[in-house]
């Protein structure tokens, strides 16, 4: 990374005038749109709801305009573009994007060139945000709607994180909160976003809340995901509407944060106190630039996120959409190949509207690179941006600054801090760490940023050279100044492998001579460095810490730098004068040899110069820059007149509820209604869920009776995973008064349904015509439950639910069955159904298939209804329009497919089993099975008496162990723990390590195999008998419970007063690590990402290895790190520290250090020099064969390495360690 350059540069035609556009620029590289919502607004909005929605004379508080707003009947709008469910896609545009061949036009041109969602364009709604974009938008999309706020102009841009661009944020997040209010589902998507196929696809019906991730780490259900709120689906409902208000007052804890990253902070406490679920789309389907998706076979939606700048968003979506274009033509033989992926092109495009951004009046930048390390919090760049604030009169300068980060980390932090970011990509290098003066990467770092800089001066700009000097003789035109950066590409060739600055060096007098370019010298009385420096603080103007190489040391002399300069200007005009403070510095600089002085000022390029007095003290002038935002809402479903074909007699019994989420949806169907019917409506009320899903299931007397389906039915929801509470929402009908009568004493909601002149009470042999009677009885109502506007989940009695079969039930389909026999395509209409277990969504052409369901009865008179759905099911599809979705057996399964998995497996039916004893027979087999696997009954090995084996293990007197875990998947024969003990005995001179090393077993098959192979075993006993043996999914519950039992462990160890070096079983150890531990540290611990510094609380931490000295200190840090566990649930212990690793030393005054990863090395990131390595880890590797298989690698790269060594050939050598 080079010093802070700046570039003095005049454009080549200067009579020109920039065309103005509009960029979206928003934190963690999200876009998102915002409005400004003021009290009047939210009034009217909650007056909108009171009233079922106002006339359209109704105003939201905008200003009257002057021109056509025929459009402007918002009730009207929503009615029309809602879905049958009540949701509305919504978007915002302003003049720029909506454009010819602007965003706007890419994106309504993505659903008409992708796979079946142009429909969706009718349930799109776009917010026009000024007069142009509104008259745009109606010239070519049937819903437009023109939201103009007082005094409010979206025309222009927002600069990153003013004030301005906050309350855009955070009015729009207002805004949506309405939006809930009102009662409507709302999928907000950014204009920025190319749609290719349904996404709702992938949206659970049980999500209160659906967002994208900027990256997505693999488990939807997972809190460490990075969100991305461009994308975000939030279901209408007392929760969410909850939920916003806490995050909208959670703004005052987070002063200064734009709404994404308080959402971020705020995730894991709001989503378990409200028991809101939160659900993280995976990037494999809602793609971004920020984690491309290259596969086109599951890409749904991609999203122009770490892209900045208009011009950047349209170069790359076009790229983007020509590829989409070029695989949808391909042949299904290339389409299964995946030759044809997404690609991304030149990010440079995005330069000029930065530039014209950032510019002086006379066309100046200044200019700084950053990696992740030098970003981190407390490194160079805060140094850096310090030194302007504490400055004379140079804190302007920073609205001229463009921080370019080298990689995604030092993006993402850039955001967080400066408006002005510019992401440099460059493929195939990892810029993230402190990078070691003249290697390969240093070299490859400093020349890209020449690249950077030419590719600045192609825009159209002529330029003159300054260039600061390690060494100054007095004349600023003289070739004999050492220089310190400049712009000389091509010439890197004629001296490999020389970095930028040498080579300047030799070409200076030949660009003078042959290209006419005048170069100036600074004097460093002005410009000093840690080479030559002034001493006379009146003249100094910056500071660079060149001749001094290392990252920690730099930081420890700038910070002196920075003291002295604080020192300087509290002092008076003649105590300044008489020279009283003079420069703090690091020893010796001032003595080295001038050969040793150039080498060491071009040692680190990074931002390393601290300015105090401005060189241009006019300054620049202010940029007044605005961004768009949004304003939507939705509408009511519409209402229909229909009689049904048939009344049904009905009784009711229910006992209190508490009155559920007041909606604005309506019934589907009004008709004059009997008395009892009048009860369903009320019991479908009061058993509904927050969406206005109800379940039902139908029993007679025989099913009903005491110890028959019924109560297996119900034993299945107490004894399964979280599933007990939809008891609460299940509709029991009864087809006959005695199980009616049964009903009543065992459940509150109980309806009886009895068809006239039918006796459904024995139990019906399977296909006689009262056994047909009882199946079509059920048809007509649940038509009329989706009459009355409730999505219907009907159960078979004879289910038992272990999991929540919601999370497999998505919002894009009209009709979701299980299936007797699933081919592996949830969309294909082969597979066979069972109706026993369906869902319907509330919508008018769903209640026209109950009805042509019904009607078709007569074709097949002999057949169930499911034989009868079977039949028409191609029908329905081509007649009515739905969208059926087959249930995957491995999920919801039954006797005729069964899933084995008890792991996946959320219900199992009786299918293919006839009589109600068999079934009874199989359903409390099946009952008892799923006892077994969630108690897990089994003996419970002796262990050693855990001092004993400490008092075994120690290490000499300072009573230090080693320690590891494993379940029986990592004991297994040649899982992990055999390449971890074979690494000790492969490593240098670490082979009698392992007499140290405790070995902790969380299950007793692991404990009896670690027995067979090594002396010091422990069986760590779960107190809540959770099993720990097979793998365990990365986040799931299991995988939490077993991290923070290890973390409790741990503690233990420390209470019996022995320090301890944890090391996690995926880890290969080559060397000994002690020499790296300081014994002046309570906890060391190692990094998945290290940022040059291991005290900074910067690093990112990974508790895979951990090494803790027993003390008081440690023993309180510990119980902290245990009771911070509440503060952050569904996170995992590592998260836990890394979000309350600051508080350690002010509650336990403890000192922590990290590992450097040029010895402690992991895939995430890792040293390539094997002479230093100690220990490699499979960190961001998931999956057991996957980290077996890249640590079989590793270990024989290892032995390749020793064998090199011993026959002297060692030459080039790097490992098959997979990157990042």
């Amino acid at each position: 990374m080079a010093a802070a350059l700046i570039l003095f540069y005049i454009s080549a035609d200067p009579g020109r005038r920039p065309v103005e556009i509009s960029t979206w620029i928003n934190a963690n590289t999200s876009a998102a749109f915002a409005d400004q919502v003021d009290e009047t607004n939210m009034a009217s909005a909650k007056k909108l709801n009171e009233t079922n929605l106002a006339p359209p004379e109704m105003s939201f508080g905008f200003e009257e305009t002057n021109y056509d707003t025929t459009s402007q009947d918002l009730a009207q709008l929503l009615k029309n573009a809602a879905m049958d469910d009540g949701t509305v896609i919504m978007t915002s545009i302003n003049e720029a994007w909506a454009a010819p061949n602007s965003l706007l036009d890419l994106f309504l041109e993505s659903f008409r060139e992708g796979e079946e969602i142009q429909h969706l364009l009718d349930h799109v709604l776009i917010v026009a945000m000024d007069p142009k974009a509104f008259e745009r938008c109606r010239s070519l999309h049937p819903h437009c709607y023109f939201l103009e706020t007082r005094g409010a102009d979206y025309k222009s841009e927002k600069i990153y994180m003013t004030k301005d661009y906050l309350e855009m944020m955070w009015g729009r997040n207002k805004f949506q909160q309405t939006i809930l209010e009102l009662g409507y589902n709302f999928l907000f998507t950014d204009v920025d976003i190319l749609w290719f196929r349904n996404p709702l696809r992938h949206i659970a019906i049980a999500s209160h809340i659906a967002i994208s991730s900027d990256f997505f780490v693999g488990d939807p259900d997972s809190l460490v995901n990075f969100p991305n709120g461009g994308f975000l689906y939030v279901r209408s409902c007392e929760r969410t509407v909850e939920f916003y208000k806490n995050w909208q007052l959670s703004r005052d804890k987070y002063p200064g944060k734009h709404e994404q990253n308080v959402f971020n902070l705020i995730k894991g406490e709001l989503s378990a106190r409200l028991k809101v679920k939160i659900q993280f789309l995976d990037t494999a389907y809602c793609s971004g630039f920020c984690q491309l998706a290259k596969d086109l076979n599951r890409v749904c939606t991609v999203h122009a996120n770490c892209c900045i700048g208009l011009a950047g968003k349209l170069h790359d979506l076009r790229s983007v959409l020509q590829d989409w274009k070029k695989y949808r033509a391909g042949s299904l033989a290339e389409k299964m190949t995946g030759n044809i992926i997404l690609h991304l092109q030149d990010a440079y495009q995005v330069l000029a509207p930065l530039l014209r951004r950032a510019a002086m009046d006379d066309k100046t930048v200044i200019l700084t690179t950053v990696n992740e390390a030098f970003a981190a919090p407390n490194s160079l760049l805060d140094l850096f941006l310090e030194s302007f604030r504490i400055g004379e009169g140079i804190e302007h300068l920073l609205d001229r600054l463009i921080v370019v980060a080298m990689d995604l980390k030092a993006f993402d932090r850039c955001t967080s801090v400066h408006p002005h970011c510019f992401f440099h990509k460059i493929n195939g290098t990892d810029f993230t760490s402190e990078k070691v003066f003249m290697t390969r990467d240093y070299i490859e770092i400093v020349w890209s940023k020449i690249r950077l800089q030419r590719r600045i001066l192609e825009l159209g700009i002529d330029a003159d050279l300054t260039t600061a000097s390690d060494r100054f003789f007095g004349n600023p035109d003289s070739l004999r100044n050492w220089p310190n950066t400049g712009n000389w590409d091509e010439a890197r060739a004629q001296f490999p492998p020389n970095h930028e600055q040498n080579v300047f060096d030799r070409i200076k007098g030949e660009l003078v001579g042959w290209l006419g370019v005048k170069i100036r010298f600074v004097d460093t009385a002005f410009w000093g460095g840690f080479c030559e420096y002034g001493n006379d603080l009146n003249k100094i103007c910056t500071m660079h810490a060149n001749c001094c190489v290392i990252l920690w040391k730099k930081l420890q002399d700038l910070r002196g730098i920075l003291e002295e300069w604080k020192k300087f200007t509290s002092l008076s005009p003649e105590e300044k004068r008489r020279g009283i403070v003079t420069w703090w510095s690091s020893s010796n600089i001032r003595h080295l040899q001038p050969a040793v002085i150039f080498l060491l000022g071009a040692a680190f390029a990074g931002i390393c110069m601290l300015l105090f007095f401005s060189a241009d003290p006019a300054g620049g002038r202010a940029l007044d820059l605005e961004v768009s935002h949004l304003k939507n809402g939705p509408s009511k479903l519409p209402s229909l007149d229909h009689q049904p074909d048939q009344e049904a007699n009905s009784k009711v019994a229910s006992d209190h509820h508490e009155e559920p989420i007041r909606s604005t949806k309506a019934p589907l169907v009004n008709k004059t209604t009997s008395h009892d019917e009048q009860d369903i409506e009320e019991l479908a009320r009061r058993a509904t869920m927050d969406d206005r899903t109800v379940l039902m299931t139908a029993v007679n007397e025989a099913w009903a009776a005491p110890n028959s389906l019924l109560d297996a039915f119900f034993e299945s929801f107490r004894i399964g995973e979280n599933v007990e509470h939809f008891v609460k929402h299940l509709i029991i009908v009864a087809l006959d008064a005695k199980a009616f009568e049964r009903c009543k004493s065992v459940h509150p909601y109980c309806y009886f349904l009895r068809p006239q002149g039918v006796d459904l009470s024995a139990e019906k042999s399977y296909m006689t015509k009262d056994y047909l009677d009882l199946v079509w009885s059920k048809i007509k109502l649940q038509q009329r439950i989706l009459e009355l506007g409730y999505n219907l989940l009907f159960t078979d009695v004879d289910i038992a639910w272990f999991r929540n079969p919601l999370e497999h039930i998505t919002l894009a389909a009209d009709i979701s069955t299980s299936s007797d026999f699933y081919f592996g395509n949830p969309h294909a209409l082969g597979n066979y159904p069972n109706t026993g277990f369906i869902y319907f969504k509330s919508c008018k052409k769903n209640i026209e298939v109950m009805r042509y369901w019904h009607d078709s009865r007569r074709r097949w008179p002999q057949n169930h209804d499911q034989f009868v759905f079977n039949e028409i099911k191609h029908e329905l599809v081509a007649k009515f329009g739905v969208q059926i979705k087959f249930l995957d057996t491995a999920y919801v399964s039954g006797f005729c497919q069964l899933g084995k998995d008890l792991n996946k497996v959320c219900t199992v039916h009786a299918t293919c089993c006839i009589g109600l004893n068999n079934k009874l027979y199989d359903l409390r087999g099946v009952i008892e099975d799923w006892k077994n696997y969630t108690s897990h009954p089994r003996r419970t090995p002796k262990s050693e008496d855990l001092p004993k084996l400490l008092k075994r293990a120690a290490a000499g007197n300072n009573k230090t162990v080693l320690m590891t875990a494993v379940n029986e998947a990592w004991a297994a024969p040649n899982s992990l723990l055999d390449l971890f003990l074979e690494s000790f005995r492969r490593g240098e001179n670490i082979e009698h390590l392992l007499n140290h090393l405790i070995i902790v077993a969380m299950d007793p098959k692991a404990y009896d195999r670690c027995r067979s192979i090594h002396p010091l075993c422990y069986y760590l006993i779960s107190a809540d008998a959770t099993d720990f043996a097979s793998e365990q999914n990365y986040m799931k519950k299991n995988y939490l419970e077993m991290m923070w039992r290890r973390n409790k462990f741990q503690q233990s160890v420390l209470e019996l007063g022995y320090n301890f070096l944890f090391t996690d079983v995926d880890i290969l150890w080559f060397r000994s690590p002690f020499q790296h531990l300081s014994p002046s540290v309570d906890l060391t611990m190692g990094a998945d990402f290290f940022v040059g510094d291991p005290s900074s609380l910067g690093n990112y931490p990974n508790g895979g290895l951990l090494y803790v000295k027993s003390s008081r200190t440690t023993i309180a840090l510990y119980e902290h790190w245990q009771q911070a566990r509440e503060r952050f649930p569904n996170a995992h212990e590592q998260y836990t520290f890394n979000k309350v690793k600051g508080e350690f030393a002010a509650c336990c005054n403890a000192k922590i250090r990290f590992l450097d990863t040029a010895y402690f090395g992991g895939f995430c990131q890792h040293g390539k020099d094997l002479s230093r390595i100690c220990t490699m880890h499979a960190n961001c590797c998931e999956g057991l064969e996957n980290k077996l298989y890249d640590l079989r690698h590793v270990l024989e790269d290892w032995k390749a390495y020793k064998a090199r060594i011993l026959e002297a050939k060692i030459g080039e050598f790097s490992w098959r360690v997979p990157g990042r």
